[in-house]
């Protein structure tokens, strides 16, 4: 039986509440964790995400470790730029918006401007202890979220007394 699959006759709207409440929780987790660095502004670090990843947009697989990361870091000779418009239309949010935030990520050392209109994430930020340690503690969160999961979709019924 797969219990992710609407299209099965065992499909089972209450098993997929308990997934979602288990998202959720890790969601949540992830926000906050994310917003450490960043004095708990989850805004401020999910700019920060997003100017990373467009850095990044065309060297990391979807699910593949790139062999050419240093200690899980892709250089920065090798990361590409990222205008603020980009920003901007990636997040939905005005580009004014993006602006300020971008120089506060700027004036806190956590990017750098390239050129006239780019910003850029650079690696020694990824590899700073702050860092490290959000790394470490999504780590737990994530094994913890697939522990739960793995025993979500355990067999519950029928079980052999």
């Amino acid at each position: 039986m797969d219990r992710l699959s609407p299209d099965t006759s065992e499909y089972d709207l209450a098993h997929d509440r308990f997934v979602l409440r288990l998202g959720i929780k890790y969601f949540l987790n992830q926000a906050a964790l994310l917003a450490e660095p960043f004095g708990g502004d989850v805004l401020l670090a999910v700019t920060f995400l997003t100017i990373n990843t467009g850095n990044l947009r065309d060297l990391n697989g979807a699910s593949t470790f790139n062999p050419q990361a240093v200690e899980g870091v892709i250089p920065d000779g090798m990361r590409r730029s990222v205008t603020i418009a980009a920003v901007s239309r990636e997040l939905g949010i005005p580009r004014e918006t993006v602006r300020r935030y971008v120089n506060r990520l700027i004036e806190m050392g956590f990017c750098r401007a390239t050129g006239a209109r780019g910003v850029m994430v650079p690696s020694e930020v990824l590899k700073s202890e702050a860092m490290n340690a959000v790394a470490q503690k999504h780590g737990a969160f994530a094994r913890d979220l697939m522990g739960a999961l793995n025993d979500a979709h355990a067999p519950v019924g029928d079980q052999p007394a």
